[in-house]
């Protein structure tokens, strides 16, 4: 299949009688948000055979939006249920990072085990592509297909993407990636769309009012432990480990210090948060695990642009190879390099792929 949109004369209307000149067809994810509407309704505008399909990952969600947003382009729709694959792939990885100290990604996971893996397949299986409202670029280069990043660089997505490989971008469709998000808006106004008004979503799908309580009904009761600085003088005491991230100041109490105290790190295994100063909280060097390159190398000793966590706006930096791992070394300091957060690698508007940042490993004690 070729990644380019075809135009209405390219492709005549299907007729059941001509198989053999059938339009492309499109599984179009619709989440029952403005932009996954807009891009049912662009690519059934420009031809395509366009089928709507929600993915319900939990008893309760609602796929009202995205059915009444189907029956206005008249386009089919159906919903997938897996709650299943989404509580042991996306929900129970992200429990499991509080447990041990980390800060999760839970977006980064449901793409790669859902959207595009579950939901991908789905989509080949009927020969379609799959296509869904992200912000970012699927390009077809002399070497093949790349990620590169919205043309909204306010919108871009590309950083929840990095799981993805070049033989999975030559069946994915981003109709949004040449577009702003007040156009979107504007064209879903414009195609009578229900969801035009609708809000983002800007938390976690799946944590209805706070992470905390989120994790405590799900069974997450952290022991209390000790708050110290960095040099192991215990300061004061914590409530638990999962109400805590890299960087944060808030929650601490009174620390009997002079000067506002920050977490540094989460030590899990010593049940144990470390702070110091705002100093502390910036490194220019980490680790990686679990790395995925799109086109399958690892873009190694070169100049990199290298995103941390999303929203940000990234920082020079290469990538090494140490021992049996990868190593980042940074040109700047930056601030809360959180374990659990992707560390994404960009060349130019090329995404390159990422991996997972390593938890602090404690050093061991001089002999």
């Amino acid at each position: 299949m070729e990644n380019s949109a075809p135009t209405q004369a390219e492709f005549p209307e299907w007729d059941e009688e001509k198989p053999q000149a059938p339009k492309p067809r499109v599984v179009v994810a619709l989440s029952g948000g403005v932009d996954s509407s807009v891009t049912a309704a662009l690519l059934k505008e420009k031809g395509y055979g366009v089928k709507g399909v929600s993915l319900r990952m939990w008893p309760q969600a609602s796929v009202v939006d995205a059915q009444r947003v189907a029956e206005v382009l008249e386009i089919p729709f159906e919903v997938l249920e897996v709650g299943a694959s989404f509580r042991r792939q996306v929900i129970e990885p992200f429990i499991q990072a509080y447990k041990q100290g980390e800060t999760p990604n839970p977006c980064a996971l449901c793409n790669r085990f859902l959207k595009f893996g579950i939901l991908l397949e789905y989509a080949r299986a009927q020969q379609a592509f799959l296509a869904t409202g992200h912000y970012a670029r699927v390009v077809q280069t002399q070497a093949g297909f790349c990620l590169q990043r919205a043309r909204s660089l306010s919108k871009d997505q590309s950083y929840f993407l990095f799981s993805l490989k070049e033989e999975q971008l030559r069946d994915i469709l981003f109709p949004l990636g040449e577009f702003s998000k007040s156009r979107i808006r504007r064209l879903a106004r414009g195609y009578g769309l229900p969801t035009a008004s609708k809000p983002d979503s800007m938390e976690v799908c799946f944590v209805p009012k706070n992470y905390v309580d989120f994790l405590e009904k799900e069974g997450l009761h952290m022991p209390e432990g000790d708050i110290a600085d960095e040099a192991g003088k215990v300061l004061g005491r914590h409530q638990g480990l999962h109400r805590f991230t890299i960087g944060q100041r808030r929650g601490l109490g009174n620390l009997g210090k002079p000067k506002p105290q920050y977490v540094v790190r989460l030590e899990a295994k010593q049940n144990r948060v470390v702070v110091g100063e705002r100093e502390a909280v910036f490194s220019r060097r980490f680790a990686i695990h679990s790395p995925s390159w799109v086109s399958g190398t690892p873009p190694l000793n070169q100049r990199l642009h290298i995103q941390i966590r999303h929203p940000h706006v990234g920082v020079k930096g290469e990538l090494r190879e140490e021992g049996k791992g990868f190593v980042v070394e940074l040109e700047e300091a930056v601030a809360a390099i959180s374990p659990g957060q992707a560390a994404v690698f960009y060349k130019e508007e090329n995404m390159l792929g990422g991996g997972w940042i390593k938890p602090f490993i404690p050093p061991l004690p001089p002999t």
